[in-house]
């Protein structure tokens, strides 16, 4: 899964998606990011489990 992350009109940071396929970025400055499985990161830590 992906998302795309950008920032609106007003400056603030904005996250579309999810994606199941990572989408072409504008040349805007935004950026395609991979999101993590549910399980994947620890919550209280945010680290990511070992593959």
């Amino acid at each position: 899964m992906y998302a795309t992350v950008t920032r609106d009109d007003t400056g603030r940071i904005v996250v579309y998606g999810p994606r199941d396929t990572p989408a072409i970025a504008p040349n805007d400055g935004a950026v395609i990011v991979p999101i993590c499985s549910p399980g994947v990161a620890d919550r209280t830590t945010g680290a990511l489990a070992e593959a």
